[in-house]
C-alpha cells in the first residue's frame, strides 16, 4: 500500500507534555467515511493543542527570560546595595532604573501572553504564574521605594548642610528619619523578595545575606546621627585645620581648630581657636614619643597627630583637649573630629570665590589662601597682640554662610571636591560613637591603616613624613618614591625602594619655607619584612629631659618598647599599626635634593607551582603629602602577568590616591 500523506510526517515531541506524541495512520478509505462533524471537532482539538504547545512554548522562553531578568535585577540590587553604602544617590539611582528596565520588560511580556488569564483559566503553571505576579510586584515595589530613598539621600546631600547653618536642622532630622523608615521598607521587600527568587532558579543567598548586613550597618549608622543630632543637649563637633606645611604623620600639623556645637541638627557656636590656648592650660603632662623630644619636652594637643593611623590620633587630641582647663572646667566633650588639610579650603575658595576681610584690608581667594594666612599667623599684626589665629576665627564662619548660599551647580561641585578630599586623606573623620565610627570606618573616611588578613598575597608601603623643627619648609618638597620588587624562584619578595625629596624653597621670601627640611621618615611594610640594606638616612641624638613625674603613654611605650637599631645603616625599626616600620631622618637644605634608599624582603613566600597566583598590592597615601609613586614588579622564573602579558609590571601616577590596591595576578608562561 502506498503511503499516505501522514505516513511521512514524523513523529513530534511536546515540550509542554514532555513525551511523544505519535499519530497512527488512518486507511484512505476510513477518513472518506469520517462525516463532516467528525472532522471538524478533530480539527479543532488539533488547533487546540498547536495553540497549547505555541503557547507552551511562549511561556518556557519566557521563563527562561524571566530568570535571566531575576540575575540582572539581584545583581542591580547589589549595586543598588554598594552606592547605599557609600551614600551615593547617583549610582543607585542608575541601579534603580535598570531594575525599573528589567520589570518593565517582563511585565510587557507577561501582558502580551495574558498569563493571568491563562493561568485562572486553566490552572497550567499556575504556581509559578502566581509566584512570578508576586515577585514582579515585590520588585516593583523595592524599585519604586529604591527611587524615593534615592530622592530623599540627593535632597539631604544637596542642602544638608545649609539647613544645619541656616537654622533649619529639623528638615535635616526628619529627612534621616524618613531615609530610615525607607531602608526598613526595603529590607523588609528583600526578604520576600529573595524567598520567591528560588522559583526563578536563582539563589540569592550570596547576595540577600550580605546586603541585608549592609542595610543594618546602614540603619544602625542613620539612627545613631539621628540621634546624636536631634540631641536637646549640644554636641560638639571638633575641626582640625592641619597645616601640610608642617607635615606630621597623621596630617599637617595641628596650628588651629574650631569647636563647633549642634542642637536639634542645627549649627550653634563657632569657637575657632590657637591649638597653644588649651595646651597653654594643659596640666598633664605626658612624656612625648622620641622623636618629638627634640622639640618639646611635654606632650599635647598640637603634636597629637603623631599616629599615621588617623583613628588613634584622634582619640590623643581628643584625650588632651579635654583634659585641658578651657573645657574640663566647663565638662566639655568632644564627639567627634573631622580633620581638614588647608589644601582643602583653597579647593572650597574655587567654587564659593573671594572673601572680604575689611579689618585685615584683605581679600581671600584661592590662590593667596594659603600664603596670606601663613603670614598673618607668623608675622601679621595679631601676632604681636597675641593672637595669631585671629584670622581664621574672621574668617571660618563667612566661609561657612558662602557655602550656605550656593547655587545647585556650586554645591554639586562641592560635594565632587569633597569626595575627592576624602579619597586623597586630606578629610578624615572620627567619632566617638562605636556604631557611627564603623561605619566611616566601613567607607574609608577615617584614615585608618589597612588591615592585612592572614592570608594575604601580596605587598604594602606607606611612606610617612613628620617634620620636627624644618618650619613651613614642606611646602617646597616635592616628593617621589620609586618602588622596583622582584619575585624569585622560591616565591620570595625583595623590593628596592627609593625616597627622593626636593626643596625649592631657596629662592621664597618667608624665612619659615628657606629653613632646612628635617623629616624623621617611617616606612611601614609587611610584618613580616626584613631589612637588607638602607642609605642616605641616619639616626639622630635626642636630649635627655627628667621625666619624673610625667605619665607614660601606653600606646607610644608599647610602640618604642619594639624599637631595634641597625646602626650598620643607621635605620632604626618598629613594630607599629599591624606593621613593621624602618625608620630614620633625612634632611633637606634649602634648593638640595636627597634621597634615602631601603633594601628588605618579604618573608612570608608566595605560594608558586600553581597557577593562577594573586598577588595584591597596597600603597597607602599620608594625609596631606603629595606624592608621586612608580611600582615595579618582577614576576619569578616561568611565570608573566596576566594583567599585560610581560615579565614585569608596571604603575606610575603623579600622585596617588588615599589608598592603591592593584590587583595582580600571576600565570604560567604559555
Amino acid at each position: 500500500m502506498k503511503p499516505t500523506l501522514i505516513d511521512i510526517i514524523p513523529p513530534k515531541k511536546s515540550p509542554l507534555l514532555k513525551r511523544t506524541l505519535r499519530v497512527t495512520p488512518l486507511p484512505l478509505k476510513r477518513i472518506r467515511r469520517l462525516t463532516f462533524p467528525k472532522i471538524l471537532t478533530a480539527t479543532f482539538l488539533s488547533l487546540v493543542l498547536i495553540v497549547l504547545e505555541v503557547y507552551a512554548l511562549s511561556f518556557i522562553d519566557f521563563a527562561r527570560q524571566a530568570r535571566q531578568s531575576t540575575t540582572v535585577i539581584f545583581s542591580k540590587l547589589n549595586e543598588a546595595k554598594q552606592a547605599l553604602k557609600g551614600l551615593d544617590p547617583g549610582n543607585a539611582k542608575n541601579a534603580f532604573q535598570s531594575i525599573n528596565e528589567q520589570v518593565t520588560s517582563i511585565n510587557n511580556q507577561a501582558d502580551r501572553l495574558h498569563l493571568d488569564t491563562f493561568a485562572s483559566i486553566i490552572g497550567l503553571f499556575s504556581d509559578q504564574a502566581k509566584n512570578l505576579t508576586g515577585f514582579l510586584k515585590r520588585v516593583g515595589t523595592i524599585s519604586g521605594a529604591g527611587f524615593g530613598l534615592m530622592e530623599k539621600l540627593a535632597e539631604l546631600k544637596t542642602n544638608g548642610f545649609e539647613w544645619i547653618v541656616n537654622g533649619e536642622g529639623e528638615k535635616v532630622i526628619t529627612a534621616l528619619k524618613d531615609i530610615d523608615r525607607s531602608l526598613t521598607d526595603i529590607s523588609s521587600l528583600s526578604a520576600e523578595l529573595k524567598n520567591q527568587s528560588a522559583e526563578f532558579g536563582y539563589d540569592a543567598n550570596s547576595w540577600y545575606l550580605p546586603a541585608t548586613v549592609s542595610l543594618y550597618k546602614n540603619q544602625g549608622f542613620l539612627q545613631e546621627l539621628t540621634i546624636w543630632l536631634d540631641n536637646p543637649k549640644p554636641q560638639h563637633l571638633l575641626v582640625l585645620f592641619q597645616n601640610p606645611s608642617e607635615i606630621r604623620p597623621g596630617g599637617g600639623f595641628i596650628g588651629s581648630y574650631a569647636d563647633l556645637t549642634i542642637t536639634h541638627g542645627t549649627l550653634g557656636t563657632i569657637d575657632v581657636r590657637d591649638i597653644y590656648d588649651p595646651d597653654g592650660q594643659l596640666d598633664l603632662k605626658t612624656i612625648p614619643p622620641k622623636e618629638l623630644q627634640k622639640i618639646t619636652v611635654n606632650w599635647a594637643a598640637r603634636d597629637s597627630n603623631w599616629f599615621f593611623d588617623f583613628p588613634e590620633s584622634a582619640k590623643k587630641t581628643i584625650q588632651f583637649l579635654e583634659a585641658s582647663k578651657i573645657y574640663q572646667e566647663k565638662n566639655v566633650s568632644f564627639n567627634a573630629i573631622v580633620a581638614v588639610n588647608v589644601n582643602v579650603l583653597k579647593k572650597i575658595l574655587e567654587t564659593v570665590g573671594p572673601i572680604a576681610l575689611p579689618d585685615y584690608q584683605l581679600t581671600i581667594t584661592s590662590d593667596n589662601f594659603l600664603p596670606t594666612i601663613q603670614a598673618e599667623v607668623e608675622a601679621g599684626k595679631d601676632k604681636s597682640a597675641g593672637q595669631p589665629k585671629r584670622i581664621l576665627k574672621v574668617l571660618t564662619p563667612l566661609l561657612l554662610k558662602k557655602i550656605s548660599v550656593l547655587s545647585d551647580d556650586q554645591k554639586q561641585k562641592l560635594i565632587a571636591d569633597f569626595q575627592e578630599s576624602f579619597d586623597a586623606k586630606n578629610i578624615m573623620t572620627y567619632f566617638k560613637d562605636p556604631v557611627l565610627q564603623s561605619y566611616v570606618h566601613e567607607i574609608n573616611l577615617d584614615g585608618e591603616v589597612a588591615s592585612l588578613p592572614n592570608n594575604f598575597s601580596g605587598d604594602y608601603l606607606a611612606v610617612v613624613n613628620a617634620n620636627i623643627g624644618g618650619d613651613k619648609s614642606d611646602a617646597f618638597i616635592r616628593q617621589k618614591i620609586r618602588l622596583e620588587s622582584r619575585i624569585d624562584g622560591l616565591g620570595l619578595v625583595t623590593n628596592n625602594l627609593t625616597v627622593e625629596r626636593t626643596h625649592s624653597g631657596e629662592t621664597a621670601k618667608e624665612w619659615w619655607y628657606r629653613t632646612t627640611n628635617h623629616d624623621f621618615l617611617k616606612f611601614f611594610v609587611p610584618r613580616n619584612a626584613a631589612l637588607t640594606g638602607a642609605n642616605g638616612l641616619k639616626i639622630k641624638d635626642i636630649p635627655t629631659h627628667d621625666y619624673e613625674n610625667y605619665s607614660v603613654d601606653l600606646q607610644v611605650q608599647t610602640i618604642e618598647a619594639t624599637r631595634t637599631l641597625h646602626e650598620k645603616w643607621s635605620t632604626a625599626e618598629y613594630l607599629e599599626a599591624g606593621k613593621t616600620v624602618f625608620a630614620g631622618w633625612l634632611d633637606t637644605p634649602a634648593g638640595t635634593t636627597k634621597k634615602a634608599t631601603l633594601q628588605y624582603q618579604n618573608l612570608r613566600k608566595l605560594t608558586l607551582g600553581r597557577s593562577p597566583v594573586p598577588y595584591t598590592f597596597i600603597y597607602e597615601k599620608q594625609s596631606g603629602v603629595d606624592t608621586a609613586l612608580e611600582f615595579s614588579i618582577e614576576a619569578p622564573p616561568g611565570y608573566q602577568w596576566k594583567d599585560n602579558r610581560e615579565n614585569v609590571y608596571h604603575y606610575t601616577t603623579d600622585n596617588a590616591t588615599g589608598r592603591l590596591t592593584l590587583n595582580l595576578t600571576l600565570e604560567r608562561l604559555p
